[in-house]
């Protein structure tokens, strides 16, 4: 990402932030101001070009049309929440370096909240906010709703639902004022990982929670079908307000009002992205959410340093702290009583609603170096485990004695326990490749092929997590394992519109292919018309360009 975000003192003139940003890394400058004056200011002082806050050129500016290109961006402007609403545009952006004034949304002036459903990471969120220079809460309770917040400081909600701050007849002014003007950072987690860190923590609570001595006697199976159904003998002691006595889907609809939608102050991230490769995360994903966190609560500083901070075993709750382990964890009865509750909460928090997996297959990448090797390992590991739906286990190996010599190797085997069959060779062979430009970012090229070498495809990322969703479209195209892309996720693969599909539910008609889009929503995509004589992997390029829109 080689990001940094800077603040300087609002009152500063122009020319000491010209000379402080005559600091960084050469490239492109641009004063973002709202003010005529300190525009004519920067320009005299030798700064790079002036772009109105209000203007609509901010997008295009950020975009990566030239990758190449370091940017700088001096962001004038006197008003917290205008500027909140500034830098959260940079969220996306790469090789960037950010300057803005200290306002009342400054970190140091203002106190943070964090929330989450119970075991789904405010632990791991703490920590890193705890990196980045926030100090900690005064304890472990519900905030003292009559009390003092702090600027600088994070407070744990614990696990509160929006409905219990609705009581007018509390003494709760001063919490309202700072929770209406501060910024809320919700963690949200794959509600199967939550299920079995929840499972595992009660029995281990057992001087503590009621519930301990009782679920300490069970076996792993029955302790996860109790939290998936709710069969607990009493009520589960969730803070001062809240006493769970139904099923995992109730719990996390008693969270459902946490969203950006309703309030505009509220920062949402997920587990999974901020675990980083200790957790079976990606890079790539935890130096992007570190930067959003920056941004959002306007803490100085570069992701990388923070990040090599934010992976912590300290904790009383921590169970195993790593990706995925539903997949090793929930037995078919398990699965089971998942089913009679329904998919759907999971679904609606993100979760195992792109792939459907009933059949085993293998993934093998190769790439000169072993970290690019195991990044894109970790990527592809976390596509499958977070957006596969199903009774399968991901499992990533490197391979000892690499073909071609002097190659890194890493094999991702998926494993379902619908399929009896083994996939014992590679069904896709991945080669990947990273260059980084002046900028410091880096680019993947990304070639896939089947065994055989009968069909392939090549493209080029600035993401290794597109890039991973790419490979698992490629899979299901060629049909690697059935039911990826079971309910519609990618483009049907035929040349002619009466012809059966080859990979998936999607279909062609007339002039364009009907497919359901990473977010979930089926739209219809113009297709340029391709002659019949033209070979499979033409037309994969085609769908998949449509359908990713990655390059």
């Amino acid at each position: 990402m080689n990001n940094n975000l800077f603040f300087y003192d609002a009152a500063a003139p122009a020319g000491v932030v010209v000379d402080a940003w005559r600091g960084t890394t050469p490239g492109k400058s641009f004063l973002i101001s709202e003010y005529g004056q300190a525009g004519a200011d920067w320009q005299r002082a030798g700064g790079g070009a002036v772009v109105p806050a209000h203007s609509s050129m901010l997008p295009s500016l950020l975009s990566e049309s030239e990758p190449d290109t370091r940017r700088t961006f001096i962001l004038d402007c006197a008003d917290g929440a205008h500027l909140s609403r500034l830098l959260v545009q940079f969220r996306a952006a790469r090789g960037v370096d950010v300057f803005a004034p200290r306002t009342d949304h400054y970190y140091k002036a203002r106190p943070a909240f964090i929330n989450s459903v119970p075991k789904c990471g405010t632990h791991l969120l703490s920590t890193c906010l705890e990196a980045m220079g926030l100090a900690p809460p005064p304890d472990d309770a519900m905030p003292d709703m009559a009390g003092a917040f702090d600027g600088g400081r994070y407070y744990n909600l614990q696990h509160m639902r929006v409905e219990d701050i609705a009581d007018q007849y509390r003494k709760i002014g001063p919490f309202i004022d700072a929770l209406s003007t501060s910024a809320i950072v919700f963690i949200g987690r794959d509600p199967r990982d939550a299920i079995v860190s929840l499972a595992n923590y009660i029995p281990r609570q057992r001087e503590y929670h009621i519930l301990g001595r009782f679920m300490e006697k069970m076996t792993e199976e029955e302790r996860i079908d109790t939290v998936i159904l709710g069969t607990y003998p009493i009520p589960v002691f969730i803070n001062d307000r809240y006493q769970l006595d139904d099923t995992i889907a109730a719990l996390f609809a008693s969270y459902e009002r946490w969203r950006p939608e309703r309030w505009r102050n509220l920062w949402r991230i997920r587990y999974e992205d901020l675990i980083g490769p200790k957790g079976l995360g990606t890079r790539e994903a935890q130096l992007e959410t570190i930067w959003g966190l920056q941004l959002a609560l306007h803490v100085p500083g570069n992701p990388d340093v923070f990040a090599e901070k934010v992976f912590s075993e300290n904790s009383p709750t921590f169970f195993r702290g790593t990706i995925g382990r539903h997949q090793t964890d929930l037995s078919a009865a398990n699965h089971a009583a998942l089913n009679s509750v329904s998919y759907g909460f999971i679904n609606k928090a993100g979760y195992a609603d792109r792939w459907q997996i009933d059949r085993s297959f293998r993934i093998r990448i190769e790439a000169t170096e072993r970290e690019t090797a195991r990044e894109a390992a970790r990527a592809l590991y976390c596509e499958l485990s977070t957006r596969g739906r199903g009774d399968f286990h991901v499992v990533v190996d490197d391979e000892v004695d690499p073909s071609p010599p002097h190659a890194a190797v890493v094999s991702v085997r998926c494993k379902s326990r619908e399929d009896a069959g083994e996939a014992h060779d590679a069904d896709l062979h991945v080669h990947v490749s990273v260059s980084h430009g002046a900028a410091g970012m880096p680019r993947y090229r990304c070639a896939a092929a089947l065994q055989d070498g009968a069909e392939e495809i090549e493209w080029a990322s600035a993401s290794i997590a597109k890039a991973s969703e790419r490979v698992v479209a490629f899979c299901a195209a060629q049909q690697l394992c059935a039911g990826i892309g079971g309910r519609g996720d990618i483009a049907a693969v035929a040349p002619d519109p009466a012809a059966q599909p080859r990979g998936g539910q999607g279909r062609i008609e007339g002039n364009a292919v009907d497919v359901a889009s990473f977010s979930g929503s089926l739209s219809k995509r113009p297709v340029p018309p391709t002659p019949r004589r033209a070979g499979l992997t033409q037309l994969l390029r085609v769908s998949l360009s449509l359908l990713l829109n990655l390059t």
